[in-house]
């Protein structure tokens, strides 16, 4: 059977791999070709954004599909993108089946490595990280080691430029705490540090997971109060109000989810000024510009994609010198 071509946006970069749309798959047993020869520029948060995307896309058709590419050594594009944790990641939800990529193939069973920082002159890349909530019967302990991970790549930049970490880290680990405790699988951050001018830097991060996003979930844990004929009535807007009020949660019988999550979240990027988007359920919204839980406020700070864009979240925070 003919492989799925899935040609690779030029630029893997910031939030632009949210709105560039995959090739349909339903039904169909080929498997996928990651076509990287037309791509020229990467980041951790852009790249980031597109594994989550693949790997919804693979994980949740029903099909058991393999992938290949082109040999590490014939692009230079592809030995970047291995060096940022992209194909052993991918790896473990849909295997290389190729017989010609027999490093992209070993790394199937590789153990997620720490690589080196990918540098260049005007920004520093870190390898994707792994949020392995997979791996602890309790799902929240995986945030000890995310937080313990995003210090160990800021504090520098924290001693050297004005911005409040602990607040950052936080924002951060609330949304990987949402992800612990609405979804099954792992979540996946990407992290870069771009030279801004002489005397500033920005932070860019992305964030998600591979659950169904918030406007979903919503709609399929409605509030008692809500009654059934209202819910096709249930747009963005209104699930975004919910999630965004204090107290709210999906999860009623949870000791630790209080309902805090997404207030916490909008709170703190406020707080240190991060200009934070999400995307979910076809749209992107500009969590840093609602300043209240009205429909109106909602509806003014959300635009339509015009296709579906997965689940994660975008950040950037500029930090002056001090």
């Amino acid at each position: 059977m003919k492989d799925i071509n899935i040609k690779v946006w030029p630029e893997l970069i910031g939030y632009l791999p949210a709105l560039i749309p995959l090739p349909k798959i339903e039904e169909k047993e080929n498997g996928l070709y990651l076509d990287f020869s037309n791509c020229n520029k990467i980041n951790s948060s852009g790249l980031n954004i597109f594994l989550i995307h693949l790997l919804k896309y693979v994980k949740f058709d029903g099909v058991n599909r393999g992938w290949h590419s082109d040999e590490l050594h014939s692009l230079d594009i592809i030995e970047q993108v291995d060096k940022f944790n992209f194909f052993k990641i991918l790896n473990l939800y849909c295997p290389n089946i190729s017989l010609f990529n027999a490093e992209l193939a070993a790394s199937s069973s590789a153990i997620l490595e720490e690589n080196l920082p990918i540098s260049s002159e005007q920004m520093i890349s870190f390898p994707i990280y792994m949020i392995n909530l997979k791996a602890y019967t309790n799902r929240r302990k995986a945030l000890e080691y995310l937080k313990e991970w995003l210090y160990n790549k800021l504090e520098t930049y924290y001693l050297e430029y004005d911005f409040i970490l602990p607040q950052l880290a936080s924002v951060i680990t609330e949304i990987a705490k949402n992800s612990a405790d609405h979804t099954d699988d792992n979540a996946f951050i990407g992290l870069d540090i771009v030279n801004n001018n002489i005397d500033s830097i920005k932070i860019c991060f992305s964030i998600g997971d591979l659950g169904v996003g918030i406007n979903q979930n919503i709609k399929d844990h409605l509030p008692n109060n809500v009654s059934e004929s209202r819910y096709k009535f249930w747009d963005l807007t209104q699930t975004y109000r919910e999630a965004l009020s204090r107290g709210f949660t999906t999860k009623e019988e949870s000791k630790e989810n209080k309902g805090l999550g997404m207030s916490l979240i909008l709170d703190g990027a406020k707080g240190i000024k991060l200009i934070l988007s999400v995307f979910d359920a076809k749209s992107r919204g500009l969590l840093n510009n609602i300043t209240s839980t009205t429909h109106s406020d909602i509806r003014k700070n959300f635009f339509n994609t015009g296709k579906d864009v997965g689940f994660y979240y975008y950040g950037e925070l500029i930090a002056t010198k001090v």
